[in-house]
Protein backbone atom coordinates (compact mmCIF):
# COMPACT_ATOMS: atom_id res chain seq x y z
CA UNK A 1 0.00 0.00 0.00
CA UNK A 2 1.68 3.21 -1.22
CA UNK A 3 -0.36 6.83 0.33
CA UNK A 4 1.07 9.99 -1.37
CA UNK A 5 -0.11 13.56 0.31
CA UNK A 6 0.52 16.67 -0.56
CA UNK A 7 2.74 19.20 -0.27
CA UNK A 8 0.58 20.29 3.04
CA UNK A 9 3.49 20.72 5.71
CA UNK A 10 5.54 23.03 6.47
CA UNK A 11 7.56 22.58 9.43
CA UNK A 12 9.26 19.10 10.95
CA UNK A 13 6.92 18.92 13.63
CA UNK A 14 4.09 18.80 11.54
CA UNK A 15 5.16 15.87 9.43
CA UNK A 16 6.16 14.22 12.97
CA UNK A 17 2.07 14.77 14.02
CA UNK A 18 0.80 13.63 10.35
CA UNK A 19 3.80 10.08 10.70
CA UNK A 20 2.10 9.73 14.34
CA UNK A 21 -1.40 9.98 13.52
CA UNK A 22 -1.56 7.66 10.05
CA UNK A 23 0.55 5.41 12.19
CA UNK A 24 -2.04 4.92 14.67
CA UNK A 25 -5.14 4.97 11.70
CA UNK A 26 -3.58 1.86 10.05
CA UNK A 27 -2.27 0.49 13.68
CA UNK A 28 -6.56 0.66 14.12
CA UNK A 29 -7.72 -0.23 10.77
CA UNK A 30 -5.66 -3.29 10.95
CA UNK A 31 -3.59 -2.81 8.09
CA UNK A 32 -0.67 -3.30 9.70
CA UNK A 33 1.48 -3.85 12.65
CA UNK A 34 3.15 -0.52 12.62
CA UNK A 35 6.48 -1.54 13.53
CA UNK A 36 8.95 0.91 11.37
CA UNK A 37 12.14 -0.33 13.20
CA UNK A 38 11.28 -3.96 11.57
CA UNK A 39 9.98 -2.12 7.96
CA UNK A 40 6.56 -2.70 8.36
CA UNK A 41 6.33 0.88 7.74
CA UNK A 42 8.03 2.82 6.38
CA UNK A 43 7.87 7.47 5.58
CA UNK A 44 9.62 8.78 3.01
CA UNK A 45 9.12 12.69 2.38
CA UNK A 46 10.50 15.00 -0.41
CA UNK A 47 11.68 17.89 0.72
CA UNK A 48 12.55 21.45 -0.71
CA UNK A 49 14.01 24.05 1.41
CA UNK A 50 14.33 28.19 0.80
CA UNK A 51 16.03 30.84 2.60
CA UNK A 52 13.87 33.01 5.39
CA UNK A 53 11.69 35.55 3.04
CA UNK A 54 12.32 33.89 -0.42
CA UNK A 55 9.21 32.92 -2.55
CA UNK A 56 10.91 30.22 -4.28
CA UNK A 57 11.75 26.60 -3.42
CA UNK A 58 15.18 25.06 -4.14
CA UNK A 59 15.68 21.53 -5.77
CA UNK A 60 13.32 19.24 -4.64
CA UNK A 61 15.10 16.05 -2.95
CA UNK A 62 13.62 12.29 -1.51
CA UNK A 63 14.32 11.38 1.93
CA UNK A 64 14.01 7.54 2.58
CA UNK A 65 13.36 5.43 5.12
CA UNK A 66 12.39 7.75 8.33
CA UNK A 67 11.92 4.89 10.25
CA UNK A 68 14.55 6.30 13.04
CA UNK A 69 14.64 10.31 12.21
CA UNK A 70 13.05 11.03 15.31
CA UNK A 71 15.56 9.17 17.59
CA UNK A 72 18.49 10.44 15.97
CA UNK A 73 17.03 14.25 15.34
CA UNK A 74 15.69 14.25 19.05
CA UNK A 75 18.83 13.10 20.74
CA UNK A 76 21.19 15.80 18.53
CA UNK A 77 19.02 18.11 19.75
CA UNK A 78 19.20 16.68 23.04
CA UNK A 79 23.43 17.24 22.64
CA UNK A 80 22.97 20.69 21.68
CA UNK A 81 20.82 21.67 24.16
CA UNK A 82 22.23 20.24 27.31
CA UNK A 83 25.97 19.69 26.34
CA UNK A 84 25.74 16.48 27.12
CA UNK A 85 27.57 13.76 25.23
CA UNK A 86 25.81 11.80 22.81
CA UNK A 87 26.71 8.69 24.64
CA UNK A 88 25.11 10.30 28.04
CA UNK A 89 22.01 10.73 25.77
CA UNK A 90 21.28 8.19 24.00
CA UNK A 91 21.20 5.79 27.31
CA UNK A 92 19.18 8.28 29.25
CA UNK A 93 17.22 5.85 31.27
CA UNK A 94 13.67 7.10 33.27
CA UNK A 95 14.05 6.65 36.37
CA UNK A 96 17.12 9.14 36.14
CA UNK A 97 14.99 12.02 35.45
CA UNK A 98 13.31 13.49 38.50
CA UNK A 99 11.59 16.66 39.23
CA UNK A 100 12.98 19.28 42.07
CA UNK A 101 11.12 22.36 42.97
CA UNK A 102 9.35 22.31 39.61
CA UNK A 103 12.58 21.95 37.57
CA UNK A 104 12.76 18.65 36.07
CA UNK A 105 16.79 17.26 36.17
CA UNK A 106 18.55 14.14 34.52
CA UNK A 107 20.61 12.70 37.17
CA UNK A 108 23.31 10.84 35.35
CA UNK A 109 25.36 8.02 37.14
CA UNK A 110 28.86 8.30 37.69
CA UNK A 111 29.39 4.88 35.81
CA UNK A 112 27.74 6.74 32.58
CA UNK A 113 29.54 9.83 33.16
CA UNK A 114 33.03 9.67 31.14
CA UNK A 115 36.17 10.01 32.60
CA UNK A 116 39.37 8.13 34.90
CA UNK A 117 38.23 4.75 36.54
CA UNK A 118 37.99 6.15 40.29
CA UNK A 119 37.38 9.48 39.21
CA UNK A 120 34.26 9.86 37.45
CA UNK A 121 31.29 11.56 39.54
CA UNK A 122 27.55 11.66 39.25
CA UNK A 123 26.23 14.53 36.58
CA UNK A 124 23.32 16.09 36.84
CA UNK A 125 21.26 18.49 34.04
CA UNK A 126 18.27 20.18 34.21
CA UNK A 127 15.93 20.16 31.31
CA UNK A 128 14.09 23.25 30.47
CA UNK A 129 12.56 24.31 27.55
CA UNK A 130 13.24 22.24 24.55
CA UNK A 131 14.62 19.90 26.54
CA UNK A 132 12.48 19.17 28.44
CA UNK A 133 9.42 18.82 26.05
CA UNK A 134 11.46 16.42 24.12
CA UNK A 135 11.98 13.90 27.21
CA UNK A 136 8.79 13.92 28.67
CA UNK A 137 7.31 13.02 24.47
CA UNK A 138 9.61 9.74 24.74
CA UNK A 139 8.75 8.94 28.39
CA UNK A 140 8.00 4.93 28.26
CA UNK A 141 4.82 3.86 29.71
CA UNK A 142 7.21 1.29 32.03
CA UNK A 143 10.48 1.82 33.28
CA UNK A 144 12.93 2.16 30.20
CA UNK A 145 15.00 3.85 27.95
CA UNK A 146 14.29 6.95 26.09
CA UNK A 147 16.18 5.57 22.72
CA UNK A 148 15.94 1.94 22.77
CA UNK A 149 17.04 -0.46 20.34
CA UNK A 150 15.25 -2.62 18.30
CA UNK A 151 14.96 -5.62 21.35
CA UNK A 152 13.99 -2.82 23.93
CA UNK A 153 16.53 -4.08 26.78
CA UNK A 154 19.16 -1.77 25.95
CA UNK A 155 19.88 1.65 24.70
CA UNK A 156 20.75 2.56 20.85
CA UNK A 157 24.48 2.82 19.87
CA UNK A 158 26.04 5.98 20.11
CA UNK A 159 27.57 5.01 16.72
CA UNK A 160 23.64 5.10 15.11
CA UNK A 161 24.38 9.28 15.92
CA UNK A 162 27.39 9.59 13.82
CA UNK A 163 26.35 6.89 10.84
CA UNK A 164 23.05 9.11 10.17
CA UNK A 165 24.73 12.76 10.47
CA UNK A 166 27.77 10.70 8.12
CA UNK A 167 24.94 10.18 5.55
CA UNK A 168 23.18 13.56 5.33
CA UNK A 169 25.53 15.43 5.82
CA UNK A 170 27.70 14.91 2.73
CA UNK A 171 30.87 13.05 4.47
CA UNK A 172 30.77 10.14 2.51
CA UNK A 173 31.54 9.87 -1.26
CA UNK A 174 29.45 6.69 -1.41
CA UNK A 175 26.63 6.19 -4.09
CA UNK A 176 24.08 4.52 -1.35
CA UNK A 177 24.21 7.96 0.18
CA UNK A 178 23.91 10.14 -2.50
CA UNK A 179 20.40 10.86 -2.19
CA UNK A 180 21.05 11.37 1.42
CA UNK A 181 22.65 14.69 1.42
CA UNK A 182 20.29 17.21 2.83
CA UNK A 183 21.87 18.73 5.73
CA UNK A 184 22.72 21.94 4.26
CA UNK A 185 26.27 21.91 7.15
CA UNK A 186 29.02 19.54 5.97
CA UNK A 187 31.97 18.09 7.60
CA UNK A 188 30.80 17.38 11.27
CA UNK A 189 30.44 15.41 13.61
CA UNK A 190 27.44 14.28 17.23
CA UNK A 191 30.37 15.56 18.95
CA UNK A 192 30.17 19.54 17.29
CA UNK A 193 26.76 19.81 18.35
CA UNK A 194 28.49 19.65 22.34
CA UNK A 195 31.21 22.36 21.27
CA UNK A 196 28.81 24.31 19.79
CA UNK A 197 26.79 24.50 22.71
CA UNK A 198 29.73 25.04 25.10
CA UNK A 199 30.80 28.42 22.32
CA UNK A 200 27.71 29.34 22.55
CA UNK A 201 27.54 29.39 26.37
CA UNK A 202 30.69 31.55 26.16
CA UNK A 203 29.73 33.81 23.64
CA UNK A 204 26.42 34.61 25.34
CA UNK A 205 28.56 35.40 28.55
CA UNK A 206 28.05 32.15 30.52
CA UNK A 207 31.04 32.29 33.71
CA UNK A 208 33.74 29.80 32.59
CA UNK A 209 33.32 27.65 35.68
CA UNK A 210 29.34 27.36 34.91
CA UNK A 211 30.00 26.48 31.66
CA UNK A 212 32.45 23.29 32.19
CA UNK A 213 30.13 22.56 35.32
CA UNK A 214 27.54 21.91 32.82
CA UNK A 215 29.61 20.12 30.11
CA UNK A 216 30.81 17.91 33.15
CA UNK A 217 34.38 19.47 32.80
CA UNK A 218 36.73 18.67 35.81
CA UNK A 219 38.51 22.51 36.74
CA UNK A 220 42.33 22.48 35.71
CA UNK A 221 44.26 22.32 38.70
CA UNK A 222 43.78 23.28 42.31
CA UNK A 223 40.58 24.67 41.28
CA UNK A 224 39.38 21.19 41.07
CA UNK A 225 40.65 20.53 44.80
CA UNK A 226 38.70 23.56 46.53
CA UNK A 227 35.90 24.91 43.82
CA UNK A 228 33.25 22.13 45.42
CA UNK A 229 30.02 24.26 43.87
CA UNK A 230 27.84 22.54 42.00
CA UNK A 231 26.39 25.46 40.63
CA UNK A 232 22.79 24.14 39.90
CA UNK A 233 20.86 27.59 39.74
CA UNK A 234 23.67 28.74 37.36
CA UNK A 235 22.91 25.89 35.31
CA UNK A 236 19.34 26.68 35.07
CA UNK A 237 19.79 30.49 33.92
CA UNK A 238 22.00 29.21 31.20
CA UNK A 239 21.08 26.77 29.90
CA UNK A 240 17.62 28.11 30.02
CA UNK A 241 19.08 31.60 28.03
CA UNK A 242 21.38 29.01 25.41
CA UNK A 243 17.55 27.35 24.83
CA UNK A 244 16.22 30.99 23.74
CA UNK A 245 18.79 31.81 21.82
CA UNK A 246 19.05 28.26 19.56
CA UNK A 247 14.86 28.93 19.14
CA UNK A 248 15.54 32.57 17.92
CA UNK A 249 17.98 31.14 15.60
CA UNK A 250 15.72 28.16 14.22
CA UNK A 251 12.58 30.09 14.11
CA UNK A 252 14.46 32.98 11.71
CA UNK A 253 16.82 29.93 9.84
CA UNK A 254 14.37 28.08 6.81
CA UNK A 255 11.37 27.45 5.98
CA UNK A 256 10.05 24.10 5.08
CA UNK A 257 8.03 22.57 2.30
CA UNK A 258 7.39 18.66 2.61
CA UNK A 259 5.89 15.90 0.02
CA UNK A 260 5.77 12.60 2.28
CA UNK A 261 5.40 9.47 0.56
CA UNK A 262 4.40 6.75 2.84
CA UNK A 263 4.44 2.77 2.10
CA UNK A 264 3.42 -0.13 3.61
Amino acid sequence: VEIVSGPDMGTIDEVQDYMDTLRMTLLYLGVCEGKMQEGDLRFEASISLRKHGATEFGKRCEIKNLNSTKNVRDALELVLRTGLRSGEVCGIYSNELVRRDGVLWLDIPAERIKGKKGQKKPHTVPLVGRAADIVLSRMPREPGFLFPSKSGTKPIEQKVLGVEVYACSGRSSAAAYKHRRVCPVVGWAPHDLRRTARTMLAELGCPYEVGEAILAHTLPGMAAVYNRATYESQKIEWLTKLGAELDRLTSAHASLAILPSVRG
